[in-house]
């Protein structure tokens, strides 16, 4: 996985996803916004820092970008 941080309050994450013959990513990367095929695919999101939130769980501070 691949991640860049913009700005201070919210993180960008740029997520790429790679994976063994056989799996389909793509569904995993359409469910943020974005997309790709089966062996590669690619999403952007936005999260809040651990600080801001008090959470350490990624996944419960994760949004979609517009």
């Amino acid at each position: 996985m691949q991640a860049s941080v913009q700005g201070p309050a919210m993180r960008v994450l740029s997520v790429s996803l790679r994976a063994a013959e056989g799996v389909d990513v793509s569904v995993m990367a359409e469910q943020f916004g974005g997309g790709g095929h089966l062996g590669a695919a690619a999403f952007r999101c936005r999260w809040a820092p651990r600080e801001r939130t008090g959470s350490s769980n990624i996944g419960a501070r994760v949004h979609t970008m517009p």
